[in-house]
């Protein structure tokens, strides 16, 4: 009987100790889920927001030339590379030059053609000390008016084309997607980018 006994003992310890096990195994597991979940829940957010904001080239392509827009784009930029997987990070850091490029060059385009940046519509004073300074604008309506157009005409003919565009937006989107396992999109979907 007391062998009986032992044998209980030693069956109901081994249970025991498996369930602990299991139990512990089972914990460990929902832990890592409900982190991947957490994360995948995160990236969401920002993919959909990224998204969101790269939508706005769909309708107007020169809003890369505003300064507001490409600062946002950065703001996300940070964003993504928390988040976001190396093929996400390298897609968008990819888009993210471009624009900033055609950007830049749109600056150095107003730095030297606009006239109210042009010393030569000023009149310039040296003081005792030997510091320059400058009276108001002395240019006309007419110069403005004229750089105006001419920086509008700039913007459309060094805009990036559509098929560019849509090419880098459809790469970014298709690795979001790939990197939060929604599958990939359809060009002809709702959701696909469709640049006017």
């Amino acid at each position: 009987m007391e062998i009986y006994n032992w044998i209980t003992l030693g069956i109901s310890t081994g249970v025991s100790i498996v369930g602990f096990l299991v139990t512990i195994i089972v914990v460990i597991a929902q832990f890592r889920n409900a982190e991947k979940s957490q994360n995948r829940k995160e990236k969401r957010k920002v993919y959909f927001k990224v998204y969101e904001t790269l939508g706005e080239l769909e309708h107007d392509r020169m809003i890369i030339y505003n300064p507001n827009y490409v600062d946002k784009l950065r703001r996300y930029q940070a964003r993504i590379r928390i988040v976001g997987s190396e093929s996400v990070i390298n897609a968008y850091d990819s888009f993210i030059e471009i624009v900033t490029r055609k950007q830049s060059d749109f600056e150095v385009y107003c730095n030297s053609h606009d006239p109210r940046m042009d010393d030569r519509y000023y009149n310039g004073f040296i003081d005792d000390d030997g510091n320059t300074s400058y009276s108001s604008f002395l240019g006309t309506e007419s110069d403005i008016t004229i750089f105006e157009r001419d920086s509008l005409c700039y913007r459309e003919d060094n805009c990036l084309d559509k098929r560019e565009l849509i090419e880098q937006l459809d790469r970014i989107l298709n690795h979001m997607r790939k990197d939060i396992q929604n599958g990939k999109y359809s060009r002809h979907s709702r959701k696909a980018f469709r640049v006017e």
